[in-house]
């Protein structure tokens, strides 16, 4: 009868030592989709020094190609 006794108190020590498991990992998991929340809001809205970089090198570009456009002249020291 001692035998039947002890069973459910190893069920219950089971139990809890499982449990004290899914806290850590609950709370690891919640961590890890607030991450993964933020860094998909940044790729879906890029921060504002991209939006800002954006602009600046279209005009470097434009530049670039119209100073490739300008016609060749000779050597300036002959």
């Amino acid at each position: 009868m001692r035998r039947a006794h002890r069973r459910p108190c190893s069920w219950f020590a089971a139990f809890f030592l499982l449990s004290t498991f899914f806290r850590p990992a609950g709370a690891w998991f919640g961590q890890l989709r607030r991450r993964l929340g933020t860094l998909l809001k940044d790729v879906a809205y890029p921060r504002d020094d991209v939006v800002e970089l954006k602009p600046r090198l279209d005009r470097a570009e434009e530049t670039d190609r119209s100073i490739a456009a300008l016609p060749r002249r000779g050597p300036a020291l002959t």
